[in-house]
């Protein structure tokens, strides 16, 4: 709407500063009505209302109107196209559009001797509007890119963050299902011996309850420091070194009636601390197997160490049985899919298979590098 009534006025006057062009007629108010009412449309269709002022300014000079009342809408629709449309499409439609004001204005010399300041200065004023369109068009989309690149950042950032929660749930799943499968193993058999030495050997009885208490000590331990890390209590007493607590482990074997070997390297306990961990986390898991599927009376724990890693296996003299993901037996669990996670989170390698004549083996390869 100011556009047109700016183009009205400049129309009403343009015949005063440019004697001898023929009078503003009906005719010529309908093109500068026409050309304004297109520019309603100029940011769906930039370039056709481009070409809609670019007749009409051709209409002006064929029927020799004076110059002006158009310039502002070209303008409009000029920057429009600078503001919409790529930069080729943009210098393309300056060119043509300086052509037609500077020819227009040519051709108003060659007929009538002179022209307004204002026509010699509307080629420029043309081209600096649909300069200052192209700014605007290269400035929205640096911002854009600026707000896309910080929303990218921003989910980058939740994808991650959510990522990291999965990892520690799955952390805590395992350090549970290995604390509470081995703890719960280990008591159902000291349970079930103390309550068959009862009344023959009460002493062998208390020993195996003394058992149960110690195990339950430790599981309970073990799961308050995994769930502290959910409250995010740093007063809760920290567990002993993974080596410490291996000891500890072969002890609980053996108080369950197992009768355990060993040949463990005592320079574990200057590995990492998470390879440390996963050493202790395997032999945990074997025994929990052998405890819970395996019909075993010997169980062998082997680790060494060397310049390129160390090596953890487990064995057993149970009966060979169909392999599930705890081992042995025919109840599926999470314990091996668990052994195998925390391998490869080191780098390591992990294979479990029955022994040639009868039994079940675990054995773990982790880089020191790890």
């Amino acid at each position: 709407m100011v556009v047109l009534l700016v183009s009205l006025v400049l129309a009403a006057g343009a015949g005063r500063s440019q004697p001898g062009t023929r009078p503003v007629d009906g005719w010529a108010y309908g093109l500068v009505v026409v050309s304004c009412a297109a520019l309603l449309v100029r940011r769906r269709y930039p370039l056709p209302v481009a070409g809609v002022l670019g007749a009409a300014l051709l209409a002006f000079a064929v029927r020799d109107y004076p110059g002006g009342p158009l310039v502002v809408a070209v303008m409009v629709a000029l920057y429009t196209v600078g503001v919409r449309l790529g930069r080729r499409q943009a210098l393309a439609a300056a060119a043509v559009a300086a052509v037609l004001v500077a020819a227009r204005s040519a051709t108003a010399v060659a007929a009538h001797g002179q022209v307004s300041a204002f026509s010699w200065a509307a080629p420029g004023w043309v081209v600096a509007c649909l300069l200052a369109g192209m700014v605007v068009r290269a400035r929205r989309q640096t911002v854009q890119a600026l707000r896309d690149r910080a929303e990218l950042a921003e989910r980058s950032k939740d994808e991650e963050a959510r990522a990291r929660v999965a990892e520690e749930r799955l952390r805590i799943a395992r350090d549970l299902h290995d604390v509470v499968g081995h703890s719960f193993a280990a008591v159902h058999v000291q349970a079930r011996a103390a309550a068959a030495l009862l009344d023959t050997d009460p002493a062998a009885a208390r020993h195996a309850m003394a058992a149960i208490e110690a195990t339950s000590r430790d599981a309970l331990r073990e799961i308050r420091a995994t769930l502290s890390t959910l409250r995010h209590t740093p007063t809760t007493p920290a567990v002993p070194a993974a080596t410490a607590r291996l000891h500890g482990l072969l002890g609980t074997a053996r108080a369950a009636g197992l009768t355990v070997h060993t040949a463990i390297d005592e320079t574990i306990a200057a590995l990492p601390a998470p390879v440390e961990e996963v050493v202790y986390r395997v032999v945990q898991e074997a025994l929990t197997n052998v405890l819970r599927h395996a019909d075993a009376t010997t169980v062998t724990v082997t680790i060494a160490t060397d310049a390129d890693g160390t090596r953890v296996d487990v064995r057993d003299d149970g009966l060979r049985a169909p392999q599930t993901d705890g081992g042995h037996g025919n109840t599926p669990g999470h314990g091996l899919a668990g052994m195998r996670e925390r391998v490869a989170a080191v780098h390591g390698r992990l294979d479990t298979g029955p022994v040639e004549d009868r039994g079940w083996r675990v054995t773990a390869w982790l880089p020191v590098q790890s």
